[in-house]
């Protein structure tokens, strides 16, 4: 019993934590580019030669995405612990589904610091592969949601909505009286529902390509509710 006690004091304290690291890590990315001014509407040309001169600030700012979606993911595989003497077969296909998503957003991203700033470089420079990597760039472009880079990213975010339909009722019902237990299985549930609304809707053309966007954003601040009251939960679940 001991021994399961501390177990949970160590998982805990990890979950809290890894909040504390995202909220951290979410500021920090606030200061640092993840593409070239102007976004969508910049030119190719103007985007690598922009890469050419701050590779290294872009690359940091990837980095800082990498090490954010990972506590956030730390924080999802808690969340999924928390629940697993009431309801071990959701917290199971949970857990499998964070791993899921963390290998998308993984591969999203160490592609996007590995390989734009190289193709960027034998563009500019017209070393050999320039042709080729010029055709690979756009496959890349991160303002736009659907090239490859992206949709990685976007099957990341499909597998937290996953993730949320699966722990949201199980993490209510045996919140008892922790209200802060009871925000976080509220606000996942809803992200969970509203995610799932908006691929259906993008699915039917309800939605276009344009307006993903706008409700991306929201639901970010839907996750950072959730784990912020999680936070709350997992520091009183410690002492």
């Amino acid at each position: 019993m001991n021994t399961t006690r501390s177990l949970d004091y160590q998982i805990y304290k990890v979950g809290f934590w890894s909040v504390i690291t995202a909220f951290a890590m979410a500021i920090i990315s606030g200061f640092f580019p993840l593409d070239a001014p102007g976004g969508s509407s910049t030119m190719d040309t103007e985007r690598i030669a922009w890469l050419s001169v701050n590779s290294g600030v872009f690359a940091t700012a990837w980095a800082i995405q990498i090490i954010w979606m990972t506590a956030w993911c730390i924080t999802m595989f808690v969340l999924a612990w928390k629940i697993r003497g009431g309801h071990p077969i959701q917290a199971m296909f949970a857990a499998m589904v964070v791993l899921v998503s963390f290998m998308a957003f993984i591969i999203e991203k160490f592609m996007t610091i590995w390989t734009i700033p190289q193709l960027a470089d034998a563009v500019l420079n017209g070393s050999s592969g320039s042709e080729i990597a010029d055709s690979l760039l756009p496959l890349l472009n991160h303002s736009f949601p659907f090239t490859l880079s992206t949709s990685f990213g976007y099957l990341g975010l499909w597998m937290y909505g996953v993730f949320s339909l699966l722990v949201a009722v199980p993490l209510y019902r045996q919140s008892q009286q922790s209200v802060s237990m009871k925000i976080t299985a509220v606000a996942l549930g809803t992200f969970g529902i509203l995610l799932h609304c908006m691929m259906v809707g993008i699915f039917v053309d309800v939605i276009t390509s344009e307006d993903i966007y706008t409700f991306v954003d929201p639901f970010f601040l839907i996750i950072f509710l959730a784990f912020g009251a999680a936070a709350f939960n997992f520091k009183s679940t410690m002492s």
